[in-house]
């Protein structure tokens, strides 16, 4: 009672003082969106199912608005809530920040529906108890932490269904940025790889920033494309792409130093003298690896998030009946060199 009633108290202080000084809130809140789809999970899925966040933090309340709606999923709700903190921003997994197993007021047992509710940061409730403890043990050393995660990029709000219990649509949530990104494809020709993506607004547009890595969750800046203030189609060729796997994404930068992520493309470069077959590429069962010119060493299966789900050695049959539906790499070492093709099992 004495926590509700300190809450009460500041917040009846802050009402006066807008009075008195003609102070918004909404001067102390960040916005930051996300869109949710089965393509963004860790691995990704084929739901149809799509929804879309928006996440309202006042630091001078203290509070979290959390806007959610969601539609199409293949599955009823069991869980929603906020993940925090990835390595890297836009990409890979992490523990559960908010409340377990969902936040008040999410509708349970759908397979759409809406929410809109604010939260007050200050109480544990608003918490999954581990994460305080890792990040501080208190709600405000918490709370920083929720921040700077949702600020940088790594953190995702991830519904979970009765279809995957490791969720079915998930989106990280980004500042929102006036660019507006219709589409962004890549392609692999003569050893280069060559990118286009389209705008339809780019209202404070500064600029694209092209990142690369090598797992899809660490990235390096390898290029900036200046924007054009206008719909526009870029285009961008990396001519020393590295060999094996790469990944790239583009970071949406406005004027105002918000930002936000495009999705991942991965595209395989190899330099490789043996030729690798990897077949059928869509399976439900096994999948037959063939190596022309050298022996097969070994074939190991990874999530596109990198992790490693499934190891065999010196076999051209790879059985994927027990992994659950989604997108892999099979990665094939072969006269001492590595050769990844993408696999999707159903």
């Amino acid at each position: 009672m004495k926590r509700k009633t300190t809450f009460f108290k500041n917040n009846l202080a802050f009402v006066f003082t807008v009075l008195l000084f003609g102070v918004s809130p909404l001067l102390y809140a960040q916005t930051y969106t996300a869109t949710l789809s089965g393509a963004a999970e860790a691995p990704p899925n084929s739901s149809a199912g799509v929804g879309s966040v928006t996440v309202i933090i006042n630091t001078t309340l203290n509070t979290m608005r959390v806007q959610v709606s969601f539609s199409g999923l293949t599955g009823n709700t069991t869980a929603a809530h906020i993940h925090a903190s990835t390595v890297a921003a836009g990409t890979g997994t992490a523990g559960v920040a908010t409340t377990t197993p969902s936040f008040v007021g999410f509708p349970s047992g759908v397979t759409s529906g809406s929410m809109d509710n604010t939260f007050d940061m200050t109480l544990a409730s608003s918490y999954n108890a581990s994460y305080i403890t890792a990040n501080g043990g208190t709600t405000s050393l918490a709370f920083d932490a929720l921040k700077a995660g949702i600020a940088g990029g790594q953190a995702y709000f991830n519904i979970h269904t009765s279809f995957l219990g490791g969720g079915e649509i998930r989106g990280f949530l980004g500042t929102v940025v006036s660019t507006e990104l219709t589409q962004f494809n890549g392609s692999t020709e003569g050893g280069k790889n060559s990118f286009t993506w389209t705008t339809t607004n780019e209202t404070k547009s500064y600029a694209f920033d092209i990142e690369r890595g090598t797992d899809g969750k660490s990235f390096t800046k390898i290029a900036q494309v200046k924007a054009q203030g206008k719909p526009t189609t870029y285009t961008f060729v990396d001519d020393k792409p590295l060999n094996g796997a790469n990944y790239y994404r583009l970071k949406l930068m406005d004027n105002d130093q918000n930002f936000n992520f495009s999705k991942v493309v991965s595209l395989q470069n190899s330099k490789s003298k043996t030729a690798v077959k990897v077949y059928p590429t869509s399976t439900n069962g096994f999948v037959t690896v063939e190596a022309i010119g050298s022996s097969i060493e070994s074939v190991s299966v990874f999530e596109p998030m990198g992790r490693l789900v499934l190891a065999t050695q010196k076999t051209n049959r790879v059985d994927m009946s027990a992994l659950p539906s989604g997108m892999y790499l099979v990665q094939v070492q072969a006269g001492g060199e590595k050769v990844v093709e993408k696999v999707f099992k159903y």
